[in-house]
């Protein structure tokens, strides 16, 4: 029995010391674990805390001759760079390049133009597209009022051709119509003198984008008023209107079609581009010539991207040049090399001064001419752009009388050197 006894009290003995080393190997992992616990806890809401404190601003901004430092932003998200706020005024786009209020000098000798010869913000700058198959109907009557669409971002379904746009500067600048891109006016170097006594300022005014309504452009020829006409080349009243312009004497202008930089835009046939090899791009000209045997020279229909290209102008002008045609810059781009290779070559030339039917409404294409004929007054000439739609028709009526008291309207033509 005290055999027995013992063997019991070892057994015991042996179960309680291995009871001990079990309870020394857990009570420390249970007590590091915790500590792991606590610790990743902690580093949590530390992190927390960070993502909310304020970020100062690094360096102060100059305000006149004081410093202000700027407000520390309330959250990391605040303290992110934001887009800026963008005045409408100020943001004019041309292609893939923002076009200044005020062009760059020019280095040649033209006559230069007033302070109020240049386009301001929202003033003068571009055109919306023509809408030719509401311009007129077939029973004559005026068009209804037009219904104008927001601009989409959306492209066009694949089985849609591109629009044809007819008035220059909407094609070539592509930007939304509520904000008109800024096309600088020319700012030659030397200063301007007005015409000398008893003598009137001369003026020209060309009608572009003919060839597309008959109805308006029979009217604008009837105007007992010495416009010019350039014609588009592919229109379907070409051949009838540049023949009844050339019958009553008015000079007649090929409105040669030029890439712009907006690829979307179809201009119509008889376009030429910077892709072209020169003898392309005079093969083009010269068949678009064709169209118009009586025509004295060349303007550009669109063209911010052809037009800005010196090589591909010095192909064009030279050939304008071996025919004795002159060039006139539309300037639908203040990059436009056209005037000054044209003046390099020995191609007479002249520029644009005013598109005076941006807003077609009679009091606003009434004010555009009173601009050009108060430049005209201090300058000595200027060069009216427009278009055939029905308020520069009614504008031009209505001024008719004020217009030849004023100044000596003349073919473009006459003003070019």
């Amino acid at each position: 029995m005290a055999q027995g006894d013992d063997k019991h009290f070892r057994r015991s003995k042996k179960e309680a010391a291995s009871g001990s080393g079990l309870r020394r190997l857990l009570v420390p992992g249970l007590l590091g674990l915790l500590f792991a616990v606590s610790l990743a806890a902690t580093i949590y809401f530390i992190f927390l805390r960070t993502a909310s404190v304020p970020v100062p601003v690094a360096e102060p901004v100059a305000d006149g001759e004081a410093v202000v430092e700027q407000p520390a932003a309330a959250t990391v998200e605040e303290a992110l760079p934001q887009p800026p706020e963008t005045d409408q005024a100020q943001a004019f786009g041309d292609g893939d390049t923002l076009i200044l209020p005020e062009a760059e000098p020019a280095t040649g000798d033209e006559t230069a133009l007033p302070e109020e010869a240049l386009v301001q913000p929202g003033q003068n700058s571009s055109y919306e597209p023509f809408p030719f198959a509401q311009e007129e109907t077939a029973s004559g009557s005026p068009p209804a009022p037009e219904t104008k669409k927001k601009p989409t971002s959306q492209p066009q379904p694949a089985s849609q051709p591109p629009p044809l746009i007819l008035d220059d500067d909407a094609a070539d600048h592509s930007v939304p119509q509520s904000i008109p891109p800024l096309v600088a006016e020319p700012t030659p170097a030397k200063a301007a003198a007005p015409p000398p006594a008893g003598r009137k300022p001369r003026i020209a005014i060309l009608v572009d984008d003919m060839g597309y309504t008959k109805k308006i452009g029979e009217q604008l020829l009837a105007l007992d008023l010495p416009l010019s006409f350039s014609f588009l080349p592919g229109t379907p009243h070409l051949r009838e209107l540049s023949r009844a312009a050339e019958k009553k004497g008015r000079q007649v202008l090929l409105h040669q079609p030029m890439e712009p930089k907006d690829a979307k835009y179809d201009t119509g046939p008889g376009l030429v581009r910077r892709s072209m090899a020169d003898q392309e791009i005079r093969a083009v000209l010269t068949a678009n010539l064709a169209l118009l045997p009586m025509a004295a020279g060349v303007n550009n229909h669109m063209g911010s991207a052809f037009g800005e290209d010196p090589q591909k102008m010095t192909a064009l002008l030279e050939e304008l040049g071996s025919r004795g045609l002159f060039f006139l810059d539309s300037l639908t781009s203040s990059g436009s090399v056209g005037y000054d290779t044209a003046r390099r070559l020995g191609v007479k030339t002249a520029r644009r001064t005013l598109f005076l039917d941006n807003t077609k409404s009679k009091d606003a294409v009434l004010r555009e001419l009173r601009r050009l004929v108060a430049i005209a007054e201090k300058t000595g000439t200027a060069v009216g752009l427009c278009h055939p739609h029905a308020a520069t028709l009614d504008a031009l009526r209505e001024y008719r009388n004020e217009l030849q008291r004023r100044v000596e309207l003349v073919p473009v033509g006459d003003l070019v050197r």
